[in-house]
């Protein structure tokens, strides 16, 4: 089946999304539609029509799609372009926006699949990541971790893991993986 939209841009390519009738994604990251809603009235009809996403928290687009059993599911675009383009995401990567940051930016040449390691450098590069002070739990600052690491005297009563847990009102875990490195590696 060939997608003439009308509303087509110069250089956008437009491909059926798998899996879901009646609706397509461009290379631009643009979704659009062709199915009818009637509530008596299910498949494809009518023309090709353009889809306004939405914006979550995180500043992800997503679109609400209904699926080919009638029920009706909520979709980021930069999922339906990759799908469309690239093709089903393989087991142990994700999604990834690169070199744009911009999670609103779905273009195709800025898309691709990557493990979650290289997505959350990339993050750390592009300065989005949520580490440290940045996470809304977080009870330590970086100026504090690095005092409890140099303060760290293994087996010791007054400078050991439980004392500097009490010391900085964390948990025993929470601080010897920040002494371990396991956590707070950026400091």
């Amino acid at each position: 089946m060939r997608i003439k939209p009308k509303f087509r841009l110069c250089g956008e390519r437009w491909g059926l999304i798998p899996g879901l009738t009646g609706y397509a994604a461009s290379t631009f990251g643009r979704v659009a539609s062709c199915r009818k809603k009637h509530p008596r009235i299910r498949g494809v009809l009518g023309s090709w029509k353009l889809m306004k996403p939405s914006v979550n928290r995180q500043g992800y687009l997503y679109v609400c799609l209904t699926d080919n059993s009638g029920k009706l599911r909520r979709c980021k675009v930069h999922q339906l372009v990759l799908m469309t383009f690239i093709g089903p995401r393989l087991p142990g990567y994700v999604s990834r926006h690169f070199p744009d940051p911009d999670p609103a930016n779905n273009n195709l040449c800025n898309l691709s699949y990557s493990s979650h390691k290289r997505n959350m450098q990339d993050k750390r590069e592009h300065g989005t990541s949520r580490e440290g002070v940045l996470t809304w739990t977080a009870k330590l600052t970086d100026d504090k971790v690095v005092l409890a690491r140099r303060l760290f005297k293994p087996w010791s009563r007054k400078y050991g893991v439980a004392a500097l847990a009490r010391r900085f009102n964390v948990n025993e875990s929470t601080m010897r993986s920040v002494i371990q490195k396991k956590s707070w590696r950026h400091v």
